[in-house]
């Protein structure tokens, strides 16, 4: 059986198409469907609800990429886990077809797709419209051909089949990089130092929306207003990654062979405790989740307590509750007035 993972995060219409999707084209039996909603206020939640066929994980925060499919994945019961984007269309003979091609050797361990909108050399332009064309499309497209399967350094997250003895030795996605981005680099990599390999099947197609989550319900200029701040976070993501895989070159254009000796002659990476709490608590913070920031920032004083990144985030978390005795004592603790009294911003984790 494999679990199906999806987050859902305001994208009523397109979860409804991906999830009728995989009911039409995966065999019954085979499959569970697992959401994870992140605060969705769009009527997803109710819609969700109503699914029989679907185990849901109802969040009370948008908690991002990352964490969300570690929820996931900490309650899929299947052989191999699928981590899917909702804003996806499966396809006829999709999940069976990338199957085949993860049990065609031990040492595969996870498989991707082709589909319209991707980076990664999974993309493609397919000859179809809408829905009936592209099924069309893909019933002559999507045949099983062991030739059109490419060994693959990294594999893009929205469509990602990895078999569950590859969880169990790598564990879970690294909610360091939280909301999101640069997570399926990280464990495509891991995935490679384990000792398995990647596939790109280019005999199976699906359809991506793409983007749907960050621009669901923004206008024009809303969408204008948070580039920056994606663009931040790109590379925030960009140096939590460079600081745990170092001396990688430009690993996005190469092949595996050019990097997995050197690769997995290295030391494994050990997971940040302290920088994923960190993430976590700058994400709730600006989310304004002032309780679940100062949980996540009291887990990095506690392990790190003269950290003075955590000390004054936390301060002025308290000031946001308004609890001004208790910034006062952080910020004197951490002899750092200064910047929560005077400047009175989050300080990133990197």
């Amino acid at each position: 059986m494999t679990s199906i993972i999806i987050l859902s995060f305001n994208t009523l219409s397109f979860t409804k198409l991906c999830i009728e999707s995989i009911r039409r084209h995966t065999t019954k039996g085979l499959y569970e469907i697992i959401v994870v909603d992140n605060n969705s206020h769009d009527g997803s939640v109710e819609w969700l609800e109503r699914q029989a066929d679907i185990r849901l994980i109802k969040n009370d925060w948008n908690a991002g990429f990352s964490v969300g499919c570690n929820q996931g994945l900490a309650i899929a019961k299947g052989s191999e886990l699928l981590l899917l984007n909702s804003d996806t269309i499966a396809t006829p003979h999709w999940l069976s077809n990338l199957c085949k091609a993860l049990y065609s050797s031990p040492i595969v361990g996870a498989v991707g797709c082709m589909t319209n909108f991707c980076i990664n050399g999974q993309q493609m332009e397919g000859p179809y419209q809408d829905i009936d064309g592209l099924e069309k499309f893909t019933r002559e497209f999507n045949k099983s051909d062991s030739s059109k399967w490419i060994r693959k350094l990294l594999l893009i997250g929205f469509c990602f089949l990895f078999k569950r003895e590859v969880y169990e030795k790598i564990g879970p996605l690294d909610e360091s990089f939280t909301p999101g981005n640069f997570e399926d680099d990280d464990y495509s990599l891991r995935i490679w130092q384990a000792g398995y390999e990647i596939l790109l099947c280019k005999d199976t197609y699906i359809h991506h929306f793409g983007n749907v989550s960050f621009l669901s319900g923004k206008s024009h200029a809303d969408v204008e207003k948070n580039a920056e701040k994606y663009n931040a976070l790109i590379d925030r993501h960009a140096q939590i990654f460079r600081n745990k895989w170092t001396n990688l070159g430009n690993y996005k254009f190469m092949e595996p062979d050019e990097l997995v000796p050197s690769l997995r002659s290295r030391p494994v990476p050990t997971f940040d405790a302290v920088l994923a709490a960190m993430q976590r608590g700058n994400h709730a913070f600006r989310q304004q989740k002032w309780a679940r920031a100062l949980d996540e920032y009291s887990k990095v004083l506690s392990m790190k307590p003269e950290n003075k990144k955590a000390i004054i985030n936390a301060a002025l978390v308290a000031r946001k509750l308004g609890d001004e005795e208790t910034a006062k004592t952080l910020a004197a603790s951490g002899n750092v007035e200064r910047e929560v009294f005077e400047i009175g911003e989050i300080v990133e984790a990197v």
